[in-house]
Formats: structure tokens, sequence, C-alpha cells
């Protein structure tokens, strides 16, 4: 059986980032479903990479947690630069930047 693998994620922040500026009366649901589709597509690219622990300098967002929770991977966090550094050389981890996804 081969040993854990982890991916160490830094400066990537997996949220929303609509570009939609204008709001419209009635137009929150199709905002949030557009939302999670493009969470859940950033979520996608990283379980392709097949990660047991994903841990992020900043922000993951509550569905983007669920997401990855439900693809078997832990998440943890707004960790320091330092830690996610001392982590990823204590387990041989790749650090990665940015995804080139969506």
């Amino acid at each position: 059986m081969p040993g854990p693998s982890s991916l160490v994620i830094i400066d990537l922040a997996v949220w929303s980032n609509s570009p939609l500026k204008c709001w419209r009366l009635g137009s929150r649901a199709a905002l949030l479903k557009l939302e999670e589709e493009y969470i859940e597509r950033q979520c996608q690219e990283i379980v392709k990479h097949k990660p047991d622990l994903v841990v992020t300098e900043k922000g993951l967002s509550d569905l983007a947690m669920h997401f990855l929770t439900k693809a078997g991977i832990s998440a943890i966090r707004r960790l320091r630069k330092t830690d996610n550094n001392r982590i990823a050389r204590a387990t041989g981890a790749t650090i990665v930047h940015r995804f080139a996804c969506c």
C-alpha cells in the first residue's frame, strides 16, 4: 500500500470571485448557482491530484470544504506561510501556488 500523498497550497483562496457586477431582483439564486459551480470546478481540479491533505494560507469556503471532504480530502485553512513551509519540508509535500483552472 503506498504512503499518503499530501498537497500544500499557498496563495490560493477557494472562494468565489464571480465576475457579475450587476444584481437584479430574483438573480440571487442564479448567482449562488454560478458560485457553487465555480467552486466545484476549482475543487475538482484539486481532487484530480489525489491529495490526502490540503493546507491553505488563505481562506477556504465552507462549500469548498464540503466538496473536498466529500472526495475524502482533509483541509486545513489559514495557516501561516512559515507553518506551510515546515509542513512541506517535514512531509515531502508539493507546494502549489496556482491551479490553471476555470
